[in-house]
C-alpha cells in the first residue's frame, strides 16, 4: 500500500500522467500566470476543439505544444491527455541586458534593452530624426508601461496619398526576437534616409508605423530590468492573440473580456487606414498567412502565396541551410497549420481590410542576445520587400466629381472579392490601395449618396503599380435614410437614431410611434421606449424647398428583459438572457431552474434563441442548458446544449404550454451566454424543432455576402429583421448557399434555416 501511495504522489507531482485534482493544479501553478507543456494527440481533428480551451503554440506531427492559464489548464486536465510540463522558454537562457543605450552611437544590436532603456531609445529616435520620426503612445497600461509606435514618413503631420503600413512585435511577451529586430529596423530606416535611394523612396511614399513591443507587461513580467521570466500572456494571464473579435466565433472567442492591450490596438486600428502589416512571433520559423480561423482560402490566396514565397526565398538566400524552412519550406496557410480563433491577423484582415500576416522569426523564443545580429542579417531584406508590397497593385484617389473632395468609397472586384477582401478609400485623402496578384480585373466603386462607377479590364503586373483615379457623381435630389443604434430593445431602454440621408437636407422631422419624445427635429435624436410592442419610425427631410418621407414599419420592437433565475413566471413576450444579461457573461458556479408559463390557456411558450455560447465540452458536462417540455425538470427533456450548439427555436407541446430551463456552470471558464426572443404560439408545436449543426458566417457582417453551410440539405433560408420581416431568402436544396446582404443596414437580424421538419435560428449582426 505504501508503494502505491508513493507512486501516486510522484505521478501527481511530476505530471507525467493525467491525475486530475485541484491540489495538483495548485502545485503546478504556485502563483504563476501560465504553464508551458506538450502532449500527444491521436488525430489532427482534435485541434479544432483543443484550440478553444488552451493556447496552442505549435503542432508537429501528432504532438501539440501549448500554454494555459490556471482556468484553462483546469479544463484541459479533465480531458485525459498524457502531458508533460516544460520549463518556461524565457528561463532557458540568461539574456544580455543593457540599461544605458545611446542610439547616436553605432550599436552591435547584441542585447535586450531594459524597459526603461526601451522607452528612452524610442524617444531618442524622435529627437535625432524629428523631420521623419514621431513617437506615438498608443496607450498606457494599468502597470504604467506604454504601447509605443514610431511613425516614419517625410511629412509627419500631413495625410497624403500613400499607404499606411504597420509592423508590430511580441504580442506574445516571451517571443522577443522581433522586439529587438524592430528596434533595429527603426534605426536602419532613419539612418539610411537620403543616403539609400530605396529607403528614401519608402519613407517618402509610405506612412510607416512600427510598434516593437505589443505586450510589455508579458515581456517584462520578471521586472523592468530583464526579459528573463517573460510570459506569453499579458499581466492578467490572457493570450492576446486569442483575444480579438473573430468573424466566425464571435466577439469573445476565448471567453475573456477584451484586455487593455486589445482595446488599445482596436482603437488604434480604427483611427488609421492600414493597408498592410505583419505581427512578429517566435517558436517556429514560417510566414503564416490568413485565414487562421477557417479552412476556406482567402480571395487573394495566390497573392499571399506569392508574397510569402518572396519573403521566405529571400531569407533562404541570406541565411544558413535549415533556417526558415518550417511547414511548406517557410510559408503556410494558418488553418492548415492549426486553427486559431480570436487572432490579430484575422481581425485586421476581416474587420479592417488590412493585409496582415503572422511571421514566426525564430524557433527559439528567447534567443541568446549574441545571435540577434545574425537574425537581422537573415531577415531585414525580407522586411523591406514585404513593406514595398504596399506600393504595388492597383491604387488611386476617389473624389467627388462636383466638389473634388475625397470620398470614402468601397472598392471591390465583382466575382472575386469575398470575406472582406475589398478595400475602402480613406476619408482624409480619398486614396485606396488594392494589393493583388498579376492579372486583369474589373473594379466597382460605390459610396452612400453617390452613383456606383465601374472600371473594367485593369491590368496588374507583379511588383508594379497601376494607377486608377475615379470621380463619383453625387445622386441628385433628396433621399432619406436612417438607422437605429438598436432595433430590439428592453423596456425603458434609450437608443439613438442616425440620419444617413442624401441630398444635403437642412431640416429633419421625426415621428416615433411608442417613443418619448414622440417627435423630434434633431438630426440624430435619442429616444426612450417604455411600452412593449412593435413600432413604426418616420423621417421627413427637406432641403428648404422639397421634402421626402421614409417610413420604416414595425422597425422598433420593445419587450421585457427576462434574466435566468430560480422560479416561475407567466409571460408571452420578452428578451430572455442568461444571468449576465445582454452584454455580460454568466458567472461560475451557477445552478438555476426557471419555468415560463403562457399567458393564455391555449398558448404554447416559444423561445427563439438568437445567440448561444456556453462553455463547450464534448459531453456537455461543464456548463449546460437543459430545456424541458413542461413545468419542471421531471418533464420530457427536449435537449442539453453547450458550446455554440444553439437550441434554435423551441416550442412547448405539453398541456400547460410551459417550458422549463435548467442551467449549470462549473467553477472554470464561462461563455458569453445566450439571448432568446420569447413569445407564445396558439397552435400546437410539432415537437420537431431541434437544433442543427450549421455554419453561418461572417458574423458580424461587414461585407455583401452571408454564407451558410450545413451537414444536410438546406431546403430554405430566410433572413429576417428583428420585427420578423423577410429581407433576403433562398431555396438552395443544397448543403451550401449564400445570401446577398449588400442592401442591409446596421443592426440585428435572424437567420432561419429549414431542412425537412427541422428549423434553426441564429442571430447575426450587420455592421456597415
Amino acid at each position: 500500500m505504501k508503494k502505491i501511495i508513493t507512486l501516486l504522489l510522484i505521478i501527481c507531482f511530476f505530471i507525467t500522467k493525467n491525475v486530475f485534482c485541484q491540489e495538483t493544479v495548485e502545485k503546478i501553478f504556485q502563483g504563476k500566470k501560465e504553464v508551458y507543456f506538450h502532449f500527444p494527440i491521436t488525430s489532427t481533428n482534435e485541434i479544432s476543439y483543443l484550440t478553444k480551451i488552451i493556447s496552442i503554440d505549435n503542432v508537429k506531427q501528432n504532438t501539440i505544444w501549448a500554454y494555459a492559464n490556471k482556468k484553462q489548464f483546469s479544463k484541459f486536465i479533465k480531458l485525459g491527455y498524457n502531458y508533460t510540463i516544460l520549463p518556461a522558454p524565457s528561463l532557458l537562457c540568461e539574456p544580455h541586458m543593457l540599461d544605458n543605450i545611446d542610439v547616436k552611437q553605432p550599436l552591435e544590436w547584441d542585447f535586450y534593452p531594459t524597459y526603461t532603456a526601451y522607452e528612452s531609445m524610442m524617444y531618442q529616435f524622435e529627437q535625432e530624426h524629428p523631420d521623419i520620426c514621431k513617437i506615438i503612445t498608443i496607450g498606457t497600461l494599468p502597470s504604467g508601461r506604454k504601447l509605443l509606435a514610431a511613425k516614419i514618413t517625410d511629412n509627419l503631420d500631413t495625410n497624403e496619398d500613400e499607404p499606411e503600413f504597420l509592423y508590430t512585435s511580441s504580442m506574445h511577451g516571451d517571443e522577443t526576437t522581433g522586439y529587438v529586430l524592430m528596434l533595429h529596423l527603426i534605426d536602419y530606416l532613419l539612418n539610411n534616409y537620403t543616403s539609400d535611394p530605396r529607403i528614401t523612396n519608402m519613407v517618402n511614399n509610405m506612412e510607416i508605423w512600427i510598434n516593437p513591443l505589443a505586450n510589455p507587461d508579458g515581456t517584462y513580467a520578471g521586472g523592468n530590468s530583464t526579459v528573463n521570466g517573460a510570459t506569453r500572456s499579458n499581466d492578467n494571464g490572457v493570450d492576446l492573440n486569442r483575444n480579438y473579435p473573430d468573424f466566425q466565433n464571435g466577439l469573445h472567442p476565448d471567453g475573456e473580456e477584451w484586455q487593455p492591450e486589445t482595446i488599445l490596438f482596436m482603437d488604434f486600428a480604427s483611427q488609421h487606414h492600414f493597408v498592410m502589416g505583419a505581427n512578429f512571433h517566435g517558436g517556429a520559423e514560417v510566414f503564416n498567412y490568413p485565414w487562421d480561423t477557417k479552412s476556406e482560402l482567402t480571395a487573394d490566396n495566390n497573392w499571399w502565396v506569392f508574397v510569402g514565397r518572396q519573403f521566405a526565398d529571400t531569407v533562404h538566400e541570406n541565411a544558413p541551410n535549415g533556417y526558415f524552412v518550417d511547414l511548406e519550406n517557410g510559408i503556410t496557410n494558418g488553418y492548415a497549420w492549426y486553427e486559431v480563433d480570436g487572432g490579430r491577423q484575422d481581425y485586421m484582415n476581416f474587420y479592417h481590410n488590412c493585409r496582415e500576416v503572422t511571421i514566426e522569426l525564430s524557433s527559439t523564443k528567447l534567443l541568446n542576445a549574441s545571435q540577434l545580429p545574425a537574425y537581422w542579417n537573415y531577415d531585414y531584406r525580407s522586411f523591406l520587400n514585404y513593406m514595398e508590397q504596399s506600393l504595388y497593385g492597383i491604387r488611386g484617389v476617389v473624389t467627388d466629381a462636383v466638389t473634388g473632395l475625397p470620398v470614402c468609397a468601397k472598392v471591390f472586384i465583382p466575382g472575386h472579392d469575398d470575406d472582406s477582401s475589398f478595400v475602402y478609400s480613406s476619408t482624409e485623402s480619398g486614396d485606396y490601395h488594392r494589393l493583388i496578384k498579376a492579372g486583369s480585373y474589373n473594379l466597382t466603386f460605390s459610396a452612400p449618396c453617390y452613383e456606383s462607377f465601374a472600371v473594367n479590364n485593369i491590368f496588374v503586373s507583379d511588383l508594379n503599380t497601376t494607377i486608377e483615379n475615379v470621380q463619383l457623381q453625387p445622386i441628385p435630389g433628396l433621399s432619406p435614410s436612417f438607422e437605429a443604434s438598436k432595433t430590439n430593445l428592453a423596456n425603458g431602454e434609450t437608443i439613438t437614431f442616425s440620419d444617413h440621408s442624401c441630398g444635403n437636407p437642412v431640416s429633419w422631422s421625426w415621428t416615433f410611434e411608442g417613443g418619448n419624445p414622440a417627435s423630434s427635429t434633431e438630426q440624430n435624436p435619442a429616444v426612450i421606449y417604455s411600452t412593449n410592442g412593435t413600432f413604426d419610425v418616420t423621417l421627413v427631410i427637406s432641403d428648404g424647398t422639397n421634402s421626402q418621407t421614409l417610413v420604416k414599419n414595425d422597425y422598433i420592437t420593445v419587450a421585457n428583459t427576462i434574466i435566468m433565475q430560480n422560479g416561475t413566471i407567466t409571460t408571452c413576450s420578452g428578451n430572455f438572457y442568461d444571468t449576465g444579461g445582454e452584454s455580460e457573461s454568466y458567472n461560475n458556479n451557477e445552478d438555476y431552474t426557471f419555468t415560463i408559463l403562457p399567458v393564455t390557456a391555449t398558448g404554447k411558450v416559444k423561445a427563439e434563441f438568437t445567440s448561444f455560447d456556453v462553455e463547450y465540452d464534448n459531453s456537455c458536462d461543464y456548463d449546460w442548458l437543459k430545456i424541458y417540455n413542461g413545468t419542471s425538470v421531471s418533464a420530457a427533456l427536449i435537449g442539453t446544449f453547450c458550446g455554440t450548439n444553439s437550441p434554435g427555436t423551441v416550442v412547448a407541446t405539453n398541456e400547460q404550454g410551459a417550458l422549463t430551463f435548467s442551467f449549470h456552470s462549473d467553477y472554470g471558464a464561462t461563455g458569453n451566454g445566450w439571448s432568446a426572443i420569447l413569445s407564445c404560439d396558439d397552435s400546437m408545436g410539432t415537437g420537431d424543432e431541434v437544433p442543427s449543426s450549421v455554419k453561418i458566417y461572417p458574423n458580424p457582417i461587414t461585407q455583401d455576402k452571408l454564407y451558410i453551410e450545413a451537414p444536410f440539405v438546406i431546403n430554405s433560408v430566410r433572413l429576417l429583421d428583428i420585427t420578423g420581416k423577410i429581407v433576403a431568402a433562398a431555396n438552395p436544396e443544397a448543403m451550401k448557399t449564400q445570401l446577398n446582404v449588400a442592401s442591409l443596414y446596421s443592426g440585428i437580424f435572424i437567420v432561419e434555416i429549414t431542412s425537412g421538419n427541422f428549423k434553426n435560428f441564429k442571430k447575426i449582426q450587420v455592421i456597415k
